[in-house]
């Protein structure tokens, strides 16, 4: 498992970039927002992307099980970071606690609370959402172990709207949709869901633009198809780093078509080819913007983040970190992450 690290929206791209790149009406500032929050979300992470020191005894009662199922501590980050850290790997994890995001007015009562293991993967953009929009938050770390041993097995006896069994979860905390029966907070499972509800509940999903929510959703589903591998892996058969990380410069100008509209749903292309076509789609998306986003809107929205988030993973030193330059992609790299941000 790789740990989290910092990172951020290039400001301005190559002056060569500039010459090609149409005007776009997203300031400056708006740019330092996201480069931010993507830092501060890196912070949050990084609390949560390795794993922890303590270790737990085979011969745990059922009462100390029990204690597992409450609600964890609300610790510092630094000391969930430093517990985390010790450990060997994530399946060795043990940690179950709660953070607050780094954002917003700590003394400010969370809106919502987020529930994952210590990594990035089904949970990262949420998380940027949270941080892109300044939101109190809080995010409850949960180990590997801990989730195994009595996390689980609760969520797999539930029969809640919103549980699947899985993580993440996102609880909705406003009083005004909780349920009116008990009261408890509304919960939303599955990656897609909890991103759709986050961008509408903080506005980054096009808000009452009928075209420019829809066009969004539309590139969401196209995102999560692509480089999410339909939310089965992030190294799969649509959609690898690591493939382009081995592929050569010349990739576009093979002879062989590798436009994403150009190719057939089966298809014979290597993965290589699959995942040059899907960031050459992005890439002709903001050629046609007139704002810079791949909405057409004025501010990012949440796949503007989701985005952000594969292309962070691609620049990565195991990966392909000259993936703009090598693929020719001179829009795309507007999203690439700036020089000096280190794991």
């Amino acid at each position: 498992m790789r740990p989290a690290r910092s990172a951020s929206f290039a400001a301005d791209a190559s002056t060569s970039a500039a010459a090609s790149r149409p005007t776009r009406a997203t300031p400056r500032a708006s740019r330092r927002r996201v480069a931010a929050a993507a830092v501060r979300a890196r912070a949050a992470a990084a609390a949560a992307a390795s794993a922890s020191s303590s270790s737990s005894s085979s011969s745990e009662n059922n009462a100390n099980n029990a204690d597992l199922l409450l609600l964890p501590p609300l610790v510092a980050p630094a000391e969930l970071r430093a517990s985390l850290l010790a450990s060997e790997d994530l399946w060795r994890t043990t940690a179950h606690a709660r953070i607050r995001g780094a954002s917003g007015d700590a003394s400010a009562p969370p809106r919502f609370r987020l529930t994952y293991m210590p990594m990035r993967n089904r949970a990262e953009v949420p998380r940027m959402l949270l941080e892109l929009s300044e939101t109190p938050y809080e995010f409850e770390c949960v180990g590997f172990e801990p989730w195994t041993r009595a996390m689980k097995p609760r969520m797999a006896s539930e029969h809640r709207v919103g549980c699947f069994g899985k993580l993440p979860v996102l609880c909705d905390l406003d009083p005004a949709v909780a349920d009116a029966r008990d009261g408890s907070p509304l919960r939303v499972g599955q990656e897609t869901a909890i991103t759709r509800h986050l961008a509408a509940r903080l506005g980054l999903d096009g808000g009452d633009d009928v075209r420019a929510r829809a066009t969004i959703d539309s590139l969401y589903a196209f995102y999560f198809s692509t480089m999410r591998n339909n939310g089965v892996t992030h190294e799969g058969e649509h959609y690898a780093a690591g493939a382009l990380r081995d592929a050569p410069a010349g990739l576009r100008d093979d002879a062989k078509p590798t436009t994403y509209r150009a190719m057939r749903r089966v298809n014979d292309y290597s993965v290589a080819e699959r995942s040059f076509a899907t960031l050459g789609h992005f890439e002709e998306i903001l050629t046609r913007s007139e704002t810079g986003w791949l909405g057409g809107t004025a501010a990012p929205s949440y796949v503007d983040v989701a985005l952000f988030v594969e292309l962070l993973e691609l620049s990565e030193p195991c990966h392909a970190p000259d993936w703009a330059e090598r693929f020719g992609c001179v829009l795309t790299n507007v999203f690439h992450p700036s020089p000096g941000f280190n794991i």
